[in-house]
Protein backbone atom coordinates (compact mmCIF):
# COMPACT_ATOMS: atom_id res chain seq x y z
CA UNK A 1 0.00 0.00 0.00
CA UNK A 2 1.51 3.31 -0.75
CA UNK A 3 2.09 5.83 1.94
CA UNK A 4 -0.17 8.59 2.59
CA UNK A 5 1.35 11.75 0.84
CA UNK A 6 0.46 13.69 4.22
CA UNK A 7 2.59 11.14 6.80
CA UNK A 8 5.77 12.13 8.20
CA UNK A 9 8.35 10.11 6.22
CA UNK A 10 11.24 8.80 8.35
CA UNK A 11 14.38 10.75 8.39
CA UNK A 12 16.96 9.99 6.15
CA UNK A 13 19.70 8.13 8.01
CA UNK A 14 23.21 9.78 8.60
CA UNK A 15 25.37 7.67 6.27
CA UNK A 16 23.72 9.17 3.30
CA UNK A 17 24.71 12.46 4.21
CA UNK A 18 28.08 11.89 4.45
CA UNK A 19 29.28 13.56 1.81
CA UNK A 20 26.83 16.27 1.61
CA UNK A 21 27.06 20.37 3.12
CA UNK A 22 25.44 20.29 6.34
CA UNK A 23 23.60 22.46 8.04
CA UNK A 24 24.17 22.11 11.55
CA UNK A 25 21.25 22.89 14.32
CA UNK A 26 21.22 23.83 17.78
CA UNK A 27 19.48 21.49 20.33
CA UNK A 28 16.74 23.95 20.81
CA UNK A 29 16.01 24.22 17.34
CA UNK A 30 13.39 22.37 16.25
CA UNK A 31 12.26 20.56 12.72
CA UNK A 32 9.26 22.69 12.91
CA UNK A 33 10.79 26.10 13.18
CA UNK A 34 13.51 25.05 10.37
CA UNK A 35 10.80 23.87 8.08
CA UNK A 36 8.51 26.88 8.71
CA UNK A 37 11.66 29.07 7.39
CA UNK A 38 12.25 27.14 4.72
CA UNK A 39 8.37 27.77 3.57
CA UNK A 40 9.17 31.44 3.39
CA UNK A 41 12.21 30.73 0.74
CA UNK A 42 10.23 27.60 -0.93
CA UNK A 43 6.49 27.96 -0.77
CA UNK A 44 5.02 24.34 -0.39
CA UNK A 45 8.14 22.35 0.96
CA UNK A 46 7.25 20.88 4.50
CA UNK A 47 10.66 19.63 5.76
CA UNK A 48 9.61 18.55 8.81
CA UNK A 49 6.78 16.26 7.42
CA UNK A 50 8.47 15.08 4.54
CA UNK A 51 12.31 15.01 5.22
CA UNK A 52 13.76 16.41 2.24
CA UNK A 53 12.94 20.10 -0.14
CA UNK A 54 13.93 19.93 -3.74
CA UNK A 55 15.86 23.27 -4.40
CA UNK A 56 15.97 22.59 -7.98
CA UNK A 57 13.29 22.54 -10.65
CA UNK A 58 15.41 20.67 -12.73
CA UNK A 59 18.25 18.34 -12.72
CA UNK A 60 22.23 19.96 -13.20
CA UNK A 61 24.12 18.02 -15.25
CA UNK A 62 27.80 17.29 -13.83
CA UNK A 63 31.05 16.94 -14.75
CA UNK A 64 31.52 13.82 -13.37
CA UNK A 65 28.58 11.80 -13.10
CA UNK A 66 25.09 11.69 -13.77
CA UNK A 67 22.78 14.50 -13.66
CA UNK A 68 21.49 15.08 -10.16
CA UNK A 69 18.91 17.65 -8.73
CA UNK A 70 19.70 19.95 -5.60
CA UNK A 71 17.76 18.61 -2.49
CA UNK A 72 17.60 18.98 1.32
CA UNK A 73 17.21 16.12 3.40
CA UNK A 74 16.48 16.01 7.32
CA UNK A 75 16.57 16.99 9.99
CA UNK A 76 18.79 13.91 11.12
CA UNK A 77 18.44 13.81 14.94
CA UNK A 78 22.51 13.17 16.08
CA UNK A 79 22.67 9.93 17.95
CA UNK A 80 26.03 8.84 18.66
CA UNK A 81 26.45 6.53 15.66
CA UNK A 82 25.02 9.71 13.47
CA UNK A 83 27.72 11.75 15.00
CA UNK A 84 30.39 9.00 14.19
CA UNK A 85 29.37 8.51 10.45
CA UNK A 86 29.41 12.02 9.41
CA UNK A 87 32.35 13.28 11.68
CA UNK A 88 31.38 16.13 13.02
CA UNK A 89 34.48 18.04 14.30
CA UNK A 90 34.48 18.14 18.49
CA UNK A 91 33.51 21.47 19.64
CA UNK A 92 30.03 20.88 17.98
CA UNK A 93 29.34 17.37 19.19
CA UNK A 94 28.16 18.69 22.44
CA UNK A 95 25.96 21.88 20.60
CA UNK A 96 24.65 19.89 17.54
CA UNK A 97 21.36 18.18 18.51
CA UNK A 98 21.03 17.59 14.35
CA UNK A 99 21.37 18.07 10.89
CA UNK A 100 20.13 19.27 7.20
CA UNK A 101 22.26 17.87 4.45
CA UNK A 102 22.53 19.61 1.20
CA UNK A 103 22.95 17.14 -1.91
CA UNK A 104 23.43 19.29 -4.93
CA UNK A 105 26.10 18.89 -8.04
CA UNK A 106 29.32 20.16 -7.39
CA UNK A 107 29.83 23.48 -9.57
CA UNK A 108 33.26 25.57 -8.67
CA UNK A 109 35.00 28.64 -10.60
CA UNK A 110 38.71 29.19 -10.40
CA UNK A 111 37.16 33.12 -10.82
CA UNK A 112 37.96 35.32 -7.77
CA UNK A 113 34.77 36.66 -6.82
CA UNK A 114 34.08 39.98 -7.15
CA UNK A 115 31.61 40.14 -3.97
CA UNK A 116 32.78 40.32 -0.18
CA UNK A 117 33.07 37.06 1.01
CA UNK A 118 30.95 38.04 4.23
CA UNK A 119 30.36 34.41 5.43
CA UNK A 120 33.73 33.45 4.38
CA UNK A 121 32.30 30.92 1.81
CA UNK A 122 34.92 31.39 -0.37
CA UNK A 123 37.74 30.48 2.27
CA UNK A 124 36.53 27.53 2.92
CA UNK A 125 36.67 26.23 -0.94
CA UNK A 126 40.28 27.10 -1.66
CA UNK A 127 39.88 24.80 -4.96
CA UNK A 128 37.78 26.67 -6.71
CA UNK A 129 34.57 28.64 -5.39
CA UNK A 130 30.80 27.69 -5.33
CA UNK A 131 28.96 28.58 -8.35
CA UNK A 132 25.23 27.85 -9.81
CA UNK A 133 22.92 25.48 -7.91
CA UNK A 134 25.50 24.58 -5.47
CA UNK A 135 26.07 28.38 -4.40
CA UNK A 136 22.44 29.17 -3.94
CA UNK A 137 22.27 25.90 -1.61
CA UNK A 138 25.06 26.96 0.58
CA UNK A 139 24.08 30.63 0.84
CA UNK A 140 20.73 29.13 1.89
CA UNK A 141 22.07 27.49 4.52
CA UNK A 142 23.66 30.21 5.57
CA UNK A 143 20.90 31.86 5.90
CA UNK A 144 19.03 29.56 7.88
CA UNK A 145 22.56 29.32 9.91
CA UNK A 146 22.06 32.81 10.82
CA UNK A 147 18.83 32.83 11.63
CA UNK A 148 18.85 29.94 14.58
CA UNK A 149 22.23 30.16 15.48
CA UNK A 150 23.69 27.24 13.91
CA UNK A 151 26.63 26.31 11.28
CA UNK A 152 27.67 25.25 8.09
CA UNK A 153 30.05 22.26 7.41
CA UNK A 154 31.74 22.32 4.02
CA UNK A 155 31.43 19.30 2.08
CA UNK A 156 35.04 18.23 0.74
CA UNK A 157 37.34 20.60 2.46
CA UNK A 158 34.80 20.27 5.96
CA UNK A 159 35.58 23.56 6.98
CA UNK A 160 32.94 25.35 9.33
CA UNK A 161 31.54 28.23 9.05
CA UNK A 162 29.28 29.86 11.71
CA UNK A 163 27.72 33.16 10.04
CA UNK A 164 27.44 35.86 12.73
CA UNK A 165 23.63 37.27 13.02
CA UNK A 166 25.09 41.02 13.84
CA UNK A 167 26.24 41.35 10.15
CA UNK A 168 22.78 40.96 8.77
CA UNK A 169 21.92 44.83 9.62
CA UNK A 170 19.84 45.90 7.06
CA UNK A 171 15.96 45.65 6.67
CA UNK A 172 12.46 46.23 4.03
CA UNK A 173 9.39 46.49 4.17
CA UNK A 174 6.97 44.98 1.69
CA UNK A 175 3.35 46.42 0.99
CA UNK A 176 0.89 47.86 -0.55
CA UNK A 177 1.06 51.49 0.27
CA UNK A 178 2.81 54.08 -1.47
CA UNK A 179 4.00 56.80 1.17
CA UNK A 180 4.84 60.23 -0.58
CA UNK A 181 8.55 61.81 0.50
CA UNK A 182 6.67 64.39 2.66
CA UNK A 183 4.37 61.79 4.41
CA UNK A 184 7.16 59.42 5.03
CA UNK A 185 9.68 62.54 6.59
CA UNK A 186 6.35 63.20 9.21
CA UNK A 187 5.84 59.58 9.82
CA UNK A 188 9.48 59.54 10.52
CA UNK A 189 9.76 62.43 12.60
CA UNK A 190 10.37 61.12 15.97
CA UNK A 191 12.76 57.96 15.03
CA UNK A 192 14.90 60.23 11.91
CA UNK A 193 14.54 63.28 12.67
CA UNK A 194 15.99 66.17 10.26
CA UNK A 195 15.80 63.51 7.68
CA UNK A 196 15.85 64.28 4.41
CA UNK A 197 14.24 63.00 0.82
CA UNK A 198 15.72 63.46 -2.61
CA UNK A 199 14.14 62.37 -5.94
CA UNK A 200 14.24 62.73 -9.66
CA UNK A 201 12.82 66.31 -9.77
CA UNK A 202 10.37 68.55 -10.75
CA UNK A 203 10.70 67.93 -14.88
CA UNK A 204 9.65 64.09 -14.52
CA UNK A 205 7.03 65.09 -12.01
CA UNK A 206 5.81 67.66 -14.64
CA UNK A 207 6.15 64.70 -17.32
CA UNK A 208 4.35 62.09 -15.30
CA UNK A 209 1.50 64.73 -15.00
CA UNK A 210 1.33 65.40 -18.75
CA UNK A 211 1.29 61.28 -19.69
CA UNK A 212 -1.83 60.91 -17.04
CA UNK A 213 -3.66 63.64 -18.53
CA UNK A 214 -3.34 61.95 -22.07
CA UNK A 215 -4.06 58.59 -21.07
CA UNK A 216 -6.08 58.76 -17.99
CA UNK A 217 -3.53 55.78 -16.56
CA UNK A 218 -1.71 56.96 -13.28
CA UNK A 219 1.84 57.13 -13.42
CA UNK A 220 4.06 54.30 -11.92
CA UNK A 221 5.11 55.93 -8.28
CA UNK A 222 8.52 57.70 -8.99
CA UNK A 223 11.19 56.00 -6.76
CA UNK A 224 13.17 58.71 -3.71
CA UNK A 225 15.44 57.76 -1.23
CA UNK A 226 15.40 59.13 2.40
CA UNK A 227 18.11 59.75 4.31
CA UNK A 228 19.39 60.88 7.87
CA UNK A 229 20.95 60.38 11.17
CA UNK A 230 20.11 58.42 14.36
CA UNK A 231 22.27 59.11 17.10
CA UNK A 232 25.75 58.01 15.80
CA UNK A 233 24.19 56.08 12.72
CA UNK A 234 23.60 57.36 9.12
CA UNK A 235 20.68 55.47 7.65
CA UNK A 236 19.10 55.62 3.95
CA UNK A 237 15.85 54.50 2.65
CA UNK A 238 15.41 53.27 -0.48
CA UNK A 239 11.43 53.58 -1.74
CA UNK A 240 10.82 52.24 -5.16
CA UNK A 241 8.15 49.53 -6.80
CA UNK A 242 9.28 45.88 -6.47
CA UNK A 243 11.43 45.06 -9.59
CA UNK A 244 12.10 41.63 -8.38
CA UNK A 245 10.42 38.80 -10.97
CA UNK A 246 10.98 36.25 -8.09
CA UNK A 247 9.53 38.75 -5.26
CA UNK A 248 6.12 37.11 -4.08
CA UNK A 249 3.42 39.28 -5.36
CA UNK A 250 1.29 39.37 -2.57
CA UNK A 251 3.64 40.98 -0.24
CA UNK A 252 3.55 44.15 -2.52
CA UNK A 253 4.40 45.91 -5.67
CA UNK A 254 5.99 48.76 -2.87
CA UNK A 255 9.58 47.67 -1.32
CA UNK A 256 10.61 50.42 1.58
CA UNK A 257 14.29 48.96 1.89
CA UNK A 258 16.15 50.61 5.52
CA UNK A 259 19.74 50.66 5.36
CA UNK A 260 22.70 51.24 7.32
CA UNK A 261 25.01 53.99 5.72
CA UNK A 262 28.28 52.05 5.73
CA UNK A 263 29.83 54.31 3.50
CA UNK A 264 29.40 56.99 6.11
CA UNK A 265 30.40 54.95 9.25
CA UNK A 266 33.80 54.88 9.08
CA UNK A 267 34.66 51.25 10.43
CA UNK A 268 31.66 49.00 9.64
CA UNK A 269 32.96 46.07 11.31
CA UNK A 270 33.26 48.01 14.37
CA UNK A 271 31.13 45.15 16.73
CA UNK A 272 29.46 48.20 19.03
CA UNK A 273 28.80 50.05 15.80
CA UNK A 274 26.86 47.09 14.46
CA UNK A 275 24.83 46.77 17.45
CA UNK A 276 23.81 50.28 17.24
CA UNK A 277 23.41 50.30 13.87
CA UNK A 278 21.25 47.41 13.67
CA UNK A 279 18.98 48.62 16.45
CA UNK A 280 18.62 52.17 14.73
CA UNK A 281 17.43 50.05 11.90
CA UNK A 282 14.98 48.19 13.33
CA UNK A 283 13.55 51.36 15.35
CA UNK A 284 13.44 53.23 11.58
CA UNK A 285 11.99 49.70 10.33
CA UNK A 286 9.48 49.98 13.14
CA UNK A 287 8.14 53.42 12.81
CA UNK A 288 8.11 53.05 8.99
CA UNK A 289 5.63 49.77 8.83
CA UNK A 290 3.13 51.41 11.35
CA UNK A 291 2.90 54.28 8.41
CA UNK A 292 2.63 51.70 5.56
CA UNK A 293 1.27 48.11 7.05
CA UNK A 294 3.14 45.15 5.45
CA UNK A 295 5.79 42.61 5.92
CA UNK A 296 9.22 43.29 7.45
CA UNK A 297 12.07 40.98 5.91
CA UNK A 298 15.87 40.64 6.76
CA UNK A 299 18.80 40.60 4.67
CA UNK A 300 17.83 36.67 4.11
CA UNK A 301 14.47 37.43 3.22
CA UNK A 302 13.45 35.85 6.12
CA UNK A 303 10.08 37.42 8.25
CA UNK A 304 11.05 39.49 11.17
CA UNK A 305 7.55 39.96 13.36
CA UNK A 306 7.20 43.42 15.48
CA UNK A 307 7.89 41.64 18.75
CA UNK A 308 11.81 40.70 17.00
CA UNK A 309 11.84 43.83 15.35
CA UNK A 310 11.16 45.60 18.47
CA UNK A 311 13.28 43.68 20.45
CA UNK A 312 16.40 44.33 18.19
CA UNK A 313 15.65 47.90 18.29
CA UNK A 314 15.73 47.79 22.23
CA UNK A 315 18.72 45.68 21.65
CA UNK A 316 21.53 48.85 22.21
CA UNK A 317 20.14 49.57 25.63
CA UNK A 318 20.63 45.84 26.63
Amino acid sequence: MAASPHRAALPPRAQTLSGAHLLLLPHAVSAAEVSDLLRQRLPGSDLARDGRAVLADRVTPTSDGPDAASVLLGPVPLTRGARRALRLPKPFHADVGSVVGLLTPVQRSSTPPAEPDRDELHRAFPGGRPVGEELAGLVLLLALARRVGGAVRAAGTSAVLKPDPWRAVDLRVRTSTWVEPDELLAALDAALPDAESARSGDLEELLDAADEALTGEPPVPEPYVVSGRRGDTDLVLLVHPEDDPSADPSAGEVTYEVQWDTDAAGDATDPHGRVLARSSVAAVTAALVAATGGTVLDEDAFVVDLRELRTIAASAAS
